[in-house]
């Protein structure tokens, strides 16, 4: 038995170092979202949406693609007129189909494509007068 014991425990050690060698090497090797795989995503991911689809203030951060475009309008004014201007093919709801599209776009392209997309309109001084998400979700400064 003593003999048995004394083959079994090297034995038992070698198999411990490489399970601990394989573990260690498994982790260094999956990405955790924060190392050079995934800036490099995200700078495919920002590449894509300008020039597929000539969105060119965009950033991406925490899994939310934000894309912003402007008006010619106060934050003020906005807020004021908002409901009058932004009607019929302006309305925050005509966006739904735009920002629903292009999250799916970026849903097939990409592995790890942004769990949100959200379209923010900004006034003349760089307010938010409103924005649209892929989620349905819209907020307006006039309401």
């Amino acid at each position: 038995m003593k003999k048995t014991l004394w083959i079994l425990l090297p034995l038992l050690a070698v198999l411990l170092i490489i399970a601990v060698t394989a573990c260690v090497l498994f982790v260094k090797l999956a990405p955790d979202g924060h190392g050079e795989g995934s800036t490099a995503q995200t700078a495919d991911i920002l590449s894509y949406v300008q020039e597929q689809w000539q969105l060119t203030d965009n950033e991406y951060a925490d899994g939310v693609l934000t894309v912003r475009k402007s008006f010619d309008i106060t934050y003020e004014q906005a807020c004021k007129l908002g409901g009058n201007i932004f009607t019929e093919d302006l309305s925050p709801e005509s966006y739904l189909s735009l920002v629903a599209t292009l999250a799916g776009d970026l849903e097939t392209k990409f592995e790890n494509a942004p769990a949100l997309v959200l379209l923010c309109y900004c006034s003349s001084d760089g307010q938010t007068i409103f924005s649209v998400s892929s989620r349905g979700e819209i907020t307006t400064c006039w309401q």
